[in-house]
């Protein structure tokens, strides 16, 4: 597969995904951003870290902030 092909893919695909994510309700997002936020506040690797980088999210993504 050539580079153009592999761009192509990769474009489509992230076009997919965010299709995906767009089409989440608010419950699933407060549900999903939930379990991710659990998962990263009890892992070894974030109580462990010196610092620690955020983001805020925008549109669907997942929400950090209670």
């Amino acid at each position: 597969m050539d580079t153009e092909n592999c761009l192509r893919m990769k474009e489509e695909i992230r076009r997919g995904m965010l299709r995906r994510r767009d089409n989440l309700s608010a419950e699933e997002i407060a549900g999903k951003s939930a379990r991710i936020t659990e998962r990263i506040l009890t892992s070894d690797i974030y109580r462990d870290a010196e610092s620690v980088f955020v983001y805020i999210e925008c549109r669907s993504e997942v929400q950090m902030l209670p």
